[in-house]
């Protein structure tokens, strides 16, 4: 563990610090595992299955990322841990090069995105966002959670330091990314109204 910290800092050492954060969980749903479950049985009968499938579909997004899905990836580095239901669960730092680093708010609006899609538009997109990625119940239902509006849980995040992590919950509506001013580099994301419910970003920097 000591050398693969060793040989993490040496990257950032070379290359710079880094410039995403991509979380990539295990979906215990994916076709691919229930398929191939016998009768009765669950995802959590089958950790070998799992693993072998989310092996899979890790290499092909890293894959995809390499391809300059997030632009041109100089260096990576990831983790791999198992949540307590036991699905895999990865961790990852890109670092980008000069020049597609994100330094404005046009270039986080191409690649952050905490809107609800338009399940006109894009059904299965809003149908994965809407089951996999908001959190709830919020408002009277849940008076001690995040916030009183549904938030939702960002896959591509911006790097900024642990000691100068946000708290800004629940968050306020935008209609542009835009910086909080002074000289931490927050930002408030572009939260909209939709179909008439608020939602506001959990940001997991």
């Amino acid at each position: 563990m000591g050398q693969l910290y060793q040989d993490a800092m040496a990257r950032v050492r070379k290359f710079g610090k880094p410039d995403l954060f991509v979380t990539f969980t295990c979906n215990p749903k994916w076709k691919e595992i229930t398929n191939a479950l016998f009768p009765a049985q669950t995802a959590k009968d089958r950790l070998d299955l799992v693993t072998r499938v989310f092996n899979l579909k890790l290499d092909a997004l890293l894959k995809d990322i390499e391809d300059g899905v997030l632009g041109n990836v100089i260096a990576k580095i990831w983790v791999i841990e198992f949540q307590k239901r036991g699905l895999p669960h990865v961790h990852i730092l890109f670092i980008l090069d000069e020049v597609s680093k994100l330094c404005t708010a046009e270039d986080y609006d191409s690649m952050v995105s905490t809107e609800i899609p338009d399940p006109i538009c894009h059904p299965k997109v809003y149908e994965t966002v809407t089951s996999c990625m908001v959190h709830g119940p919020c408002g009277p239902d849940n008076i001690l959670g995040w916030s009183s509006f549904p938030s939702i849980r960002l896959v591509v995040h911006p790097i900024i330091h642990p000691s100068r992590r946000p708290s800004h919950h629940p968050s306020s509506l935008h209609p542009s990314k835009a910086n909080r001013g002074g000289r931490e580099p927050f930002l408030n994301y572009k939260t909209p109204l939709f179909q008439g419910i608020a939602h506001s970003a959990l940001f997991i920097a």
